[in-house]
This record gives C-alpha cells, sequence and structure tokens, in this order.
C-alpha cells in the first residue's frame, strides 16, 4: 500500500463557537444470576423488557417538586425559619427546567406526548466550573486512507491541545431506550479556535465507532487537560458517568442519583452496562459563523438546477450563479493560497495536484460528509456534498448517515442553549428524534429478518424424535459426504411457515406451536417496534419541516413503510396457511362424524331389538301390553334347533 505524509493546511482557522454532542445509547440490564436460576426461571416477568411512560414520570416530579415547594413556603413562615437542605436539592429545578424552558414551547407537548422524549441535564454543576474542563488531545500525526493510498497528516503544535467544555445531558424515550449526550463545545470566554481538520477528526470518531470510539490513536480526552490521563471518547464517557454514580455530594444535583435510579429509569436490580464503541451511536455537530455559512451557501445555490431526463434536479457542469458569497469565498482562497501554495515544506502540505473548486468550497464539502480527502473531490462529489438536508434564511443543515451538522449565524438560540446543553436545543432534539426512529426501525428489520430466515419451531415430542433422527442421519452423511461449504450464507426463508403448509393435511401433526410462535414473534415486534416511532413533535415550521427532511434523507420514513408492509404480507400468508389447516382439520372432523354416524346406522336394528328384549323383562311393561290385549313378543323369534327323529 502507498504511503505519504503531508502537513495540514487549513483555511478556516478561526472556527470558535462549535459544539460536538456525541450520543450514547446507555444500557441497563438486570445483574447477572447463576445458570441454574435462569433454568429454573426462564419466564421471570421481572428481568424482561421495559418501557417508559414518560407522562406519568413527569406528573410525578411535578409532584416532588411542589410538595417540596410548599413544604419551603412554609417554613419560611415559621419565626426560626429553618433551611430546606433536609428536603434535598431541586431536582427538577436545577436538571429539568432549563431544558423544559426551550422545548415546551417549540413541540406539541410534554415528554410523552407523540413521542417526544424526556431530556434532562447530567449535572447541575455552574458552567465555568473546572470540572467542566475537557481537554482534546491530537495526536502529532493522524492517517486516513483513500483509494489505496494512505496518508498521514501531521497536525502543528499549537493544535495539538484544545481546550473545551463539558455539557452533558440525559434524553429518555418511552421505548425504553436511554441516551447520553457528551457534548464538547468551546468556551464562551476567550475560546481557542478550532479547525476543519480537527472538525473531521471529530467526526472520524463517529464514522467508525467500534475502532475510533475506542482508540486514542485518532482523538485523546482528558479533564483539566492533564496529558498523562488521555483516554479515548468512550473511557472519557465511562469515567464522565462513573462520576456522576459515585458523587458523594447528595445537595448537588445529578441526571443519575436524582432522576435515573429514583424515578425508574434505571436502578432496581438493574445495573449500567459498561460504555464501548458500538454504544455511540450518532453525532450531532453545531456551527455558528458567518464565513462558513458564506461558503455553504454558495456552494448550495453555485450550480445552476435543471431538469435531467428523469425528472429531478442535477447540476449543469460549469454553470454558476452570482452570489453574494463569491467576493468572500475568492477572498478565503487568496489568502489560504498565500499562506500555502509554492511553500518549500518537506513533507508538502496537504494540496490535490489539480484542484476542480477553490478551497473553501472543497473544505466545506469535506466537513458536510467527513471526508479527509476533501481536495481531491471532483464535481460531482462537491455537488452531492452540499446539497443540505434542510435550509432556512439564516442555517443550513446537512445530514450523514453517521452525524447532522447545522451551519448558522446570529444563532440566538444555539448562543442561549450553549451554557446548560452545550448546543441548540431544537437542533439537539431533532438529532435525537431522529437517531432514536433510526434505531427503532433497525431492530423492527432485525427482527423480521428474524422471522424470515431464523425461524426455529418449537421442541415438541414429536419433533425431537424427528429431529434425532435427522441428527444421526446428518452425522452419516458427514461421515460419507462432503460437507457443503455454503451453509454460512444460504438459508430457507419462513421454513417454519412452509413446513406447516406441506403438514397441513396430516392426521396427527397440529403445528399449533409453530403459529404461535410466529404470532408471539409478531406481538414482540409491535410491542417494542411499531408503538414507539415517534411523530413530528414540533409545531413551528421550521423545525417541523427540518425534522420531516432529516427523515427523508435517512430513509427512515420509507424503512418503515417498507417494513410494515412486509409483515403485512407475511401476516396475510400465514393467516390463508392457518385457514387452509383449519379447512382440512374440518373436513377430516366431518369425515370421522360421518363415519360414526354410518357405523351408529348398521348397529340401529340390533340395538332396538336389545331395547325391546328389556323392555319385555320389566312386569310393569307386560302387563299393561296385556291391560291392553297385546301379547309382547320378542322382535326376533328365537332360532329352533332341528333335532333329528329318534328311531322306534
Amino acid at each position: 500500500m502507498i504511503r505519504i505524509s503531508r502537513h495540514e493546511a487549513p483555511i478556516f482557522t478561526a472556527l470558535k463557537r462549535t459544539s460536538f454532542s456525541f450520543a450514547f445509547e446507555l444500557r441497563y440490564l438486570p445483574r447477572e444470576r447463576p445458570a441454574i436460576l435462569d433454568a429454573l426461571y426462564p419466564a421471570d416477568r421481572t428481568r424482561e423488557r421495559v418501557a417508559f411512560r414518560l407522562k406519568t414520570l413527569m406528573t410525578r416530579m411535578l409532584a416532588d417538586k411542589k410538595r417540596r415547594d410548599d413544604e419551603l413556603e412554609r417554613r419560611k413562615k415559621m419565626p426560626d425559619k429553618a433551611t430546606g437542605t433536609d428536603l434535598g436539592p431541586d431536582v427538577f429545578g436545577d436538571l429539568v427546567e432549563p431544558v423544559r424552558s426551550f422545548l415546551d414551547d417549540v413541540t406539541t407537548g410534554p415528554p410523552g406526548t407523540n413521542g417526544r422524549p424526556f431530556l434532562f441535564l447530567a449535572s447541575a454543576q455552574p458552567p465555568d466550573d473546572a470540572s467542566r474542563t475537557v481537554h482534546f488531545h491530537r495526536q502529532p500525526k493522524w492517517d486516513y486512507e483513500f483509494e489505496g493510498v494512505t496518508t498521514s497528516l501531521r497536525v502543528p503544535e499549537q493544535n495539538r491541545i484544545i481546550e473545551l467544555r463539558l455539557r452533558d445531558s440525559f434524553c429518555a424515550f418511552e421505548s425504553g431506550r436511554l441516551f447520553y449526550i457528551l457534548t464538547l463545545t468551546q468556551p464562551e470566554k476567550q475560546p481557542q479556535p478550532i479547525d476543519e481538520y480537527a472538525l473531521i477528526q471529530l467526526q472520524q470518531l463517529a464514522l467508525s465507532p467500534k475502532t475510533g470510539a475506542i482508540d486514542t490513536a485518532c482523538a485523546a480526552f482528558s479533564f483539566s487537560g492533564i496529558e498523562k490521563q488521555s483516554v479515548s471518547l468512550a473511557a472519557f464517557a465511562e469515567q464522565r458517568l462513573r462520576a456522576l454514580e459515585t458523587d458523594p455530594d447528595d445537595m448537588l444535583c445529578n441526571g443519575i442519583r436524582h432522576i435515573i435510579k429514583p424515578y425508574g429509569l434505571g436502578g432496581d436490580g438493574l445495573e449500567r452496562r459498561k460504555i464501548e464503541g458500538a454504544h455511540l451511536q450518532r453525532l450531532c455537530i453545531g456551527v455558528e459563523d458567518d464565513r462558513l455559512l458564506a461558503v455553504a451557501e454558495h456552494a448550495i445555490d453555485m450550480f445552476k438546477p435543471v431538469e435531467n431526463v428523469i425528472g429531478t434536479t442535477s447540476a449543469a457542469p460549469g454553470e454558476q450563479t452570482a452570489e453574494p458569497g463569491v467576493p468572500l469565498v475568492e477572498r478565503l482562497d487568496l489568502a489560504w493560497r498565500k499562506r500555502y501554495v509554492g511553500k518549500p515544506v518537506r513533507p508538502p502540505f496537504h494540496i490535490a495536484g489539480k484542484a476542480h473548486y477553490s478551497r473553501p468550497l472543497l473544505t466545506f464539502a469535506g466537513m458536510a460528509q467527513g471526508v479527509p480527502d476533501f481536495p481531491a473531490q471532483d464535481e460531482s462529489e462537491v455537488h452531492d456534498s452540499t446539497r443540505p438536508t434542510a435550509r432556512s434564511v439564516e442555517s443550513a443543515l446537512f445530514t450523514h448517515p453517521r452525524f447532522m451538522m447545522e451551519v448558522a449565524k446570529a444563532w440566538r438560540s444555539y448562543q442561549r442553549g450553549r451554557p446548560a446543553l452545550g448546543t441548540c436545543p431544537y437542533l439537539l432534539l431533532t438529532f435525537l428524534v431522529a437517531v432514536h426512529d433510526e434505531l427503532v426501525v433497525t431492530e423492527l428489520e432485525n427482527r423480521i429478518e428474524r422471522m424470515i430466515y431464523a425461524a426455529s419451531p418449537p421442541k415438541t415430542v414429536w419433533r425431537r424424535i424427528r429431529g434425532a433422527g435427522q441428527w444421526v442421519r446428518t452425522l452419516w452423511r458427514r461421515a460419507w459426504d462432503q460437507p457443503s461449504p455454503f451453509l454460512h450464507s444460504r438459508s430457507r426463508p419462513m421454513a417454519d411457515v412452509r413446513d406447516v403448509l406441506d403438514r397441513a393435511n396430516h392426521w396427527f401433526v397440529t403445528d399449533v406451536g409453530i403459529l404461535e410462535s410466529n404470532l408471539r414473534r409478531r406481538l414482540e415486534l409491535f410491542r417494542w417496534t411499531s408503538i414507539h416511532r415517534s411523530g413530528n413533535i414540533f409545531r413551528y415550521p421550521k423545525e417541523k419541516n427540518a425534522l420531516t427532511e432529516v427523515r427523508v434523507a435517512t430513509g427512515t420514513d420509507e424503512r418503515f413503510r417498507n417494513a410494515h408492509d412486509m409483515v403485512d404480507r407475511m401476516e396475510s400468508l400465514i393467516e390463508d396457511v392457518s385457514n387452509l389447516k383449519s379447512s382440512y382439520a374440518e373436513r377430516r372432523t366431518n369425515a370421522i362424524l360421518f363415519g360414526l354416524a354410518a357405523l351408529g346406522l348398521i348397529q340401529l336394528p340390533a340395538n332396538m331389538g336389545q331395547s325391546w328384549e328389556m323392555l319385555l323383562r320389566m312386569p310393569r311393561v307386560v302387563a299393561f301390553l296385556q291391560s291392553w290385549g297385546v301379547e309382547p313378543k320378542p322382535m326376533v323369534e328365537p332360532v329352533q334347533e332341528s333335532r333329528p327323529a329318534k328311531s322306534s
């Protein structure tokens, strides 16, 4: 493999208002117990999966807050004016209200309404507290691979440690899913600027979470900038969660000790699984920068739209429109070229041999899609990368399968939300709902796939006997025949239902267990996926349209429709098979009843004779018949045996 080395050559060197929200899915599972208990109690309902009732939870929290406030008001009227430290901290006011004050106005109802989640802060520590200082450590060089070439980018020494602020929160959905949102943002006062390379580096953590989020080769993090304690992103999130769980200060609110455990979102025999790279679901990026938005708008509008042969919008090569951002783009590109192009540096700067577009456009296209090799992008790549998911007068939203990025100017909601959440509350809520729905539809598809390809009928006694015979035959074939090398890639779709159809006319095979198992799977599918899809929780056009467009861009709407159509077809087929089996059973039952009736008709004369003989043995019946002048006689005369005449 070819390997080259380059120096970073940033153009956006003064990004001072950025936020990076990493969404980790928390998993609270029952504590592990001995295998003997699992064998004795396999259907223990206390250990099964549960959903959340967010409306009830909010009602209880509001009642607790009112009770606490009433007690404080009562104590204020007392002569000694006792303090309320024994009442505990104001959980609702410190953790819930700072978020609820933003979201109640733009959504259709409180948490639990139309799928709206419950979003609350992870800690009530002041925004400028020293414990919230985080340092992002960039290694002296980091690698990326593109088209068979590995490029090693060297990071300038002054850009290797970047100071950030921690703003974390939790988000619970009624489906039972719980997320930990680790948000890193630049300080509001005297922020250390970052550039596009640092931003793309953080995007790489979300692009490959199973490797990037557990490795420090690309990025590492530490509290208070202690370099020796720098760890991977997943380990950093685990450190933070453990600190919240073991915090000895009972009067300082934190989301785990004062909401998750006491209100049933975790705890009660459950334990949290350690954060791993696979738990990182997505990344949400917010950037407030006038220059970057101007470049984004120019990139969006530079292609003159034309209608192609299939009726969709595409770009005419080379045709551009006169945009207000063009002079700015040209100035940025000129300043960048003076700084880097033609400089005798070894290794050279990160510049493509022949660039198709100006550096600002190429850089923004790379930021919108998380592509480190952005200098080598061609026209179609720039066009596709810079198409926004949603756009307003002051912002542009871009969606990637692994992250979401919004660029804006004079972003009031972003500025007001940074001290508490670290980013714009509306952007974060849109992001979380989209991530949740994507996880739900993924689970829906996985359950359908298991129903189709991994169907395993219940083990009845008859099936165990047949299975033993098949096991013996399999051993025999393996002993004499070459096993198939494609067992891992071949399957029998819906084999259980097909087996029911094949045996529908069998006399002593009911297959009720197979149909019951399939029905149970469809019920579980409906319980945990179909009913937990979020609606459009926003009521203002900007946020409502943004969520709609994000769902279209990520394909969740289409995936939900396709999955439910598949379930409907499967249900129709299973119903037809069940009806056919019932028809065969009804026909067999009718045949048996007809045979029994025919047998009864054949035996009717003999039965009637026996009944008459029994009546004749009853004295009262005989007397009654004689009183009417009837001499009772048997229905069948006894056969007289012929005897030979005696010889004289």
